[in-house]
């Protein structure tokens, strides 16, 4: 998986304030669990799992 992510979390614009940014994690098929950060590269197999939890939103204002 390929991207970015902005590792500080941005303003909004109408109400000034601070937002999240998002959280990933790497489960091996062992058990084991790895945080990743917004840059991180990992080989995988079959049988991990990658979560990528994605900040939620997208409005504009509290209307």
């Amino acid at each position: 998986m390929a991207g970015g992510a902005p590792c500080q979390p941005g303003i909004t614009g109408i109400t000034g304030i601070t937002g999240i940014t998002g959280i990933n994690h790497l489960i091996r098929a062992n058990g084991r669990e790895e945080d990743l950060d917004a840059y991180s590269q990992r080989e995988t197999m079959a049988g991990n799992l990658l979560i990528v939890e994605t900040p939620g939103g997208g409005g504009y204002d509290a209307s």
